[in-house]
């Protein structure tokens, strides 16, 4: 690949590939692969922790305080 400007990222979500796609002008190659990599490591979620957590702050707020 002499001459190529290219990096290789595996394992991508769709955040990650939406965000390419919008955030590819006006970065470097460098700074888009870690632009990136935060994305991917910050969208991936335990949804049943995520959940759950959802479900103590709705039930916090249905209380009357007695």
């Amino acid at each position: 690949m002499s001459g190529r400007n290219a990096e290789l990222l595996a394992g991508v979500n769709l955040p990650m590939i939406a965000n390419a796609a919008f955030e590819r002008d006006g970065v470097s190659l460098a700074e888009l692969v870690d632009i990136l990599m935060d994305i991917g490591a910050t969208s991936v979620q335990n949804m049943r922790t995520e959940l759950a957590a959802a479900l103590v702050v709705d039930n916090s707020d249905n209380e009357s305080g007695l």
